[in-house]
């Protein structure tokens, strides 16, 4: 049976706006028409040209265009052209080249291999866009198709749209049912010289959330967790999504005076610390480990109250709902390329968003392993990586700065079994990412997000991932740069970055006067400077509260920054603000000198004055033993204190 035919005059087009990858994402079009029982809908980026899947309740499959000038194979991004994939029967069948007929329907869900393909995982996985007719199931529809088009080792995006005015969105326990049914037996967890599948993963937390609700807790509460990474801290969270309850993680490194202020502001039902963590398990070892009763939540409800660094004032609770966190884990599936046979190395806190928006929820939503280590620890790093042969790892600036410091021949093993290091949390200078190259053989995907949106741009697997540059926007994320006039900026012009998309929160938490000031016209104020290439690649400058503005001059410290650190005698440098009766402010320097170094600042002043343009020169260095930084690693400069 004839199930695919090559068409070699429909050249495939790469699209300039997202660098090397073929297709923009689908868009998604209303679900209108009841008839059909289930429907596929994309839109290709470059000819605005639709096409079409559907279903009918007798399971009859209709194509309504040639579906493969909209979809792309795994494969195909890399080399440029299209491989014949598997073909999936059942609700549609999706090939890399012109239908010539569609096949019979097909309701066991069997999977039929093309002969002309080999047997490689990954290669031919597609990603489409669901919508579903208001009186069908959004959930059963999820599972029916995540069994059809994930089953050699991706994940669909299922995103099911609002019909009629009923909104049928999942919420995160219904994601992530969708990893732990079909991979109840896959080893899914490394945690302290212990493997847990994914099936003991979703008992634990099912125990858990029953041990959480025999204490009290029920939908719309709030659970503070004061923990470091953990198994049990895992099970926390998984159990707040699946009864609704309010996860509020709190920064360890946090002591009283900060946490006063979130519980008083979060008001949570109960505080979980280390000490009561005994207890709980010896409650949840009495529980049933079975399925929860449906909760009833949908994706607009808040999933976690995660608080803000507080670098610039009192700390605010950002609400991120379960779409937040669904959308933002699909994102990074498809941008990352991450599949369930990834091994995942997590070493980042769970109290940040960069471990439980990113790491957590990719883990989960992808179903790959995952080792989570209580912390980075610069002495036992590369024994991590070397035992356990991790594909893919998330960090921060200053854990590659410590990973610098591997043997060539560590980073070389190292290297040849990593496919991605990625790299966000703290603007990563581009010497360090250099180095790194050369050391590793791997470029950091350096990406960008905020509490209160998590992922926003990334740079592209595929294609530059540019020194300096935070990359192009994440699907469906809008972007544009204000300049301080509140005029548009045009590329390499500097200006506020402000940003629309599924991925921005919900508000601050009890704060609606702080939540109205952040948004303009539905888009969200970030605070960051930036620029935009002519290319579409954005840059980020600081943040808008770092600028420096003296004698008229708007200095952006990380410029001067990224100088410093291309200087072989400096570790570490940071630029800060100084008020100035003459100019309003002047920058000042703050040097983290390399063991061994001549402290020369007349020099290394002489040296700026070669580079830079006056106003920019810092007008002190000051050497300090290291910069205060937080527990992700960004440098905190109000802490730096100005010398007298």
């Amino acid at each position: 049976m004839a199930l695919w035919k090559p068409n070699p005059e429909d050249p495939v087009k790469r699209s300039e706006h997202v660098g090397r990858r073929l297709f923009e994402e689908p868009t998604l079009t209303g679900a209108q028409d009841q008839k059909p029982l289930g429907r596929l809908d994309f839109r290709h980026f470059e000819e605005k040209r639709d096409a079409q899947i559907s279903v009918d309740r007798l399971g009859q499959t209709s194509v309504d265009k040639s579906v493969m000038r909209y979809l792309r194979p795994r494969a195909a991004v890399a080399s440029g052209r299209f491989r014949p994939p598997r073909a999936f029967t059942g609700w549609a069948v999706i090939t890399a080249g012109k239908l010539e007929k569609p096949p019979a329907p097909h309701r066991s869900h069997a999977v039929i291999p093309s002969p002309e393909v080999g047997d490689e995982l990954n290669e031919n996985v597609y990603h489409a866009h669901i919508t579903t007719p208001p009186d069908l199931d959004a959930y059963s529809m999820a599972l029916h198709l995540r069994e059809l088009f994930v089953a050699y080792g991706s994940i669909t995006r299922i995103e099911p749209e609002k019909a009629k005015g009923e909104a049928l969105k999942m919420n995160l326990r219904q994601w992530f049912d969708l990893t732990f049914g079909p991979r109840a037996n896959q080893e899914a967890l490394e945690w302290a010289g212990q493997v847990f599948t994914f099936g003991e993963v979703d008992a634990r937390s099912n125990r858990m959330a029953r041990t959480l609700e025999a204490r009290g807790l029920t939908k719309g509460d709030r659970l503070c967790v004061y923990l470091a990474n953990s198994i049990e801290m895992i099970d926390l969270y998984l159990a707040c999504v699946k009864l609704g309850v309010i996860f509020v993680p709190i920064n360890i490194l946090y002591r009283d005076r900060e946490m006063s202020h979130i519980l008083s502001d979060a008001e949570p039902k109960l505080l979980i610390t280390e000490k009561e963590i005994p207890g709980l398990l010896a409650e949840a070892s009495k529980q049933s480990g079975a399925k929860l009763p449906d909760s009833g939540l949908t994706g607009d409800d808040v999933a976690a109250l995660v608080y803000t660094s507080g670098t610039t004032g009192v700390s605010k609770g950002d609400m991120l709902t379960h779409n937040n966190f669904a959308i933002n884990a699909m994102n990074l599936i498809e941008a990352w390329r991450i599949v369930p046979q990834d091994r995942f190395l997590l070493a980042p806190p769970l109290f940040h968003v960069h471990a439980l928006g990113n790491g957590l929820h990719c883990w989960l939503f992808s179903g790959c392993r995952m080792r989570l280590l209580e912390r980075f620890d610069h002495h036992t790093a590369v024994e991590q990586f070397l035992d356990f042969k991790p594909s893919l790892f998330f960090g921060v600036p200053a854990m590659y700065v410590r990973l610098l410091e591997t043997t060539a021949a560590q980073a070389r093993e190292i290297g040849r079994r990593m496919r991605l290091f990625v790299c966000g949390s703290a603007p990563l200078p581009a010497q360090i990412l250099e180095e790194f190259r050369a050391l590793f053989g791997h470029t950091i995907l350096e990406r960008y997000g905020m509490t209160e949106t998590i992922m926003n741009v990334s740079n592209p697997y595929d294609g530059e991932r540019r020194p300096g540059s935070i990359g192009l926007p994440l699907p469906n994320v809008r972007i544009k740069i204000i300049k301080p006039d509140g005029a548009p900026a045009a590329a390499g012009e500097t200006g506020e970055l402000w940003l629309q998309g599924p991925n921005v929160f919900a508000g601050y938490w009890r704060r609606p006067e702080a939540s109205e000031a952040a948004f303009v016209d539905g888009w969200f104020k970030t605070g960051d400077i930036g620029v935009r290439s002519a290319d579409g690649y954005f840059t980020l400058s600081g943040r808008k509260s770092d600028l420096i503005i003296s004698g008229g001059f708007n200095i952006y410290p990380r410029e001067i920054e990224e100088f410093l650190m291309e200087q072989p005698e400096i570790a570490e440098a940071a630029v800060a603000g100084e008020a100035d009766r003459v100019r309003g402010e002047i920058p000042v320097a703050y040097i983290v000198w390399r063991e061994g170094a001549t402290h020369d600042a007349v020099a290394l002043e002489a040296r700026c004055r070669e580079k830079l343009a006056s106003f920019k020169i810092p007008r002190r260095f000051e050497a300090i033993e290291k910069l205060p930084r937080n527990a992700l690693g960004k440098v905190q400069k109000h802490l730096l204190c100005p010398a007298s």
